[in-house]
């Protein structure tokens, strides 16, 4: 009997290791950032194609001048619609202005996104970990540090979590339109304390669609 479960067991596994398949997008950036390029690895394992089971996301951040790898970013992605990060030119840029312009349809600004987050004349990235729902797609912030390597900036991935549609340098504010209900959406407020180096909300208001 228990022979004859083992058995069943390999043939379960073979089965689904069978009805899955693995694929893979490369991209490789030259025109988001002034000082370095961009080399994204995406690959998944996935039932159907409207199905991904799982996203693993590798950034490479390459120096401009030096062709050298300065770090390199794993992310274990969450659910991932099939058209994320299958096209290269899904990419925004607010330092050298590629694509800075482009519509956001639902909140989506790209699968990656360069921009100076918290203010000080560096450049951050943004990189898509999930396709998310009614609110849009969520990102991972990386805020780049003194020494020119990339950390996640936990309070902005886990409490701003989608795209701000306003990046405020003046008031050192990012904003960001979400979904509430068929009635409208919620504005959420953010600032940056650059003494302290700490993130705050401000302030949510609905606004009627």
């Amino acid at each position: 009997m228990l022979l004859a479960n083992k058995y069943l067991l390999i043939i379960t596994l073979l089965i689904l290791v069978s009805t899955q398949k693995t694929y893979a997008q490369e991209c490789y950036h030259i025109n988001l950032s002034k000082h370095f390029n961009i080399k994204l690895k995406v690959s998944r394992v996935s039932e159907a194609d409207s199905f991904p089971l799982a996203s693993t996301v590798l950034v490479y951040i390459i120096d401009q001048e030096t062709n050298k790898e300065i770090q390199s970013i794993h992310i274990d992605a969450e659910y991932l619609f099939d058209d994320v990060f299958s096209n290269c030119t899904a990419v925004r840029s607010y330092v050298t202005g590629y694509n800075a312009d482009a519509d956001a349809m639902d909140n989506d600004y790209g699968d990656v996104v360069v921009a100076n987050f918290n203010f000080d004349d560096r450049e951050d990235l943004a990189v898509k970990y999930s396709s998310g729902g009614n609110g849009g797609p969520q990102y991972n912030y990386y805020i780049q540090t003194e020494q020119g390597g990339f950390k996640l900036n936990e309070f902005l991935t886990e409490q701003m979590i989608y795209f701000p549609t306003e990046i405020d340098a003046k008031r050192k504010r990012l904003i960001n339109y979400v979904h509430a209900n068929a009635l409208g959406e919620n504005m959420n407020v953010y600032a940056y304390n650059s003494a302290k180096r700490t993130w705050k909300f401000v302030k949510r208001r609905f606004r009627r669609g």
